[in-house]
């Protein structure tokens, strides 16, 4: 993430916001896809660790051109403001997309679970008993247990399961958000004018109203200057 974030200011300056952003949704939304590939019960490191590399390199890519835009987007005075603003808006989103996603993976896992605890004959007692025990990381008590031992490795493949299930969920939602948010950014970014393209209101300087011309506005100065001496 890092290394991409350092080199997405010379692809941003190259391609432009447009194409930097899209691009780096891509990337992002190729690595959650990845991901989701290599993730399985006993799944492979090096595969799952490239496919994490990538989603790194995603985030690091699109992060750079989205605070460029923004801070492009307004004048170099209220540049602080844009910036906190921009900051506020990821943290809300990180919380936001935490608390649905993980809504999303629970409730995937859980009906998932509760289906492939029906077709193997577990009683629904025991059935609450081990979702309970999943969803709180608690160990259901021995006398529950005693003399089942094919039964309950069973059950815990099939929460194996479930839970793969629910994070499969999760990252297929992320991705296409991820994914349709670069196409978003590729639709609209560089439409409309980013930031004050007059030299006068990038430097900071006085704006002239409507109608009136910088050499009017000079001569109403000297007359009034000449009045207050």
């Amino acid at each position: 993430m890092i290394t991409a974030s350092v080199l997405a200011g010379r692809w941003t300056s190259t391609a432009g916001l447009r194409w930097s952003t899209a691009g780096g949704c891509l990337i992002f939304g190729a690595g959650l896809l990845l991901t989701n590939a290599a993730l399985s019960a006993h799944p492979r490191y090096a595969p799952l660790a490239g496919a994490l590399a990538l989603t790194g390199a995603g985030i690091g890519a699109t992060v750079v051109p989205i605070t460029s835009s923004v801070l492009g987007a307004v004048p170099p005075q209220h540049s602080g403001m844009a910036a906190s603003a921009a900051n506020t808006s990821r943290e809300v989103g990180a919380v936001t997309g935490v608390a649905i996603l993980g809504a999303l993976d629970n409730a995937q896992l859980k009906a998932d679970l509760t289906s492939r605890l029906h077709q193997l004959g577990i009683p629904a007692n025991f059935q609450s008993i081990v979702i309970n025990a999943l969803e709180t990381g608690g160990v259901p008590p021995s006398s529950t247990t005693a003399g089942r031992g094919k039964l309950v490795q069973e059950v815990i493949q099939a929460a194996y399961h479930a839970f793969q299930a629910g994070l499969h969920a999760a990252l297929h939602l992320s991705a296409g958000l991820v994914i349709g948010a670069g196409i978003l950014a590729a639709a609209t970014l560089g439409k409309h004018r980013t930031g004050p393209s007059r030299p006068q209101e990038r430097a900071g300087g006085p704006t002239r109203a409507a109608g009136q011309s910088l050499p009017g506005w000079r001569s109403c100065a000297r007359t009034s200057g000449s009045g207050w001496r």
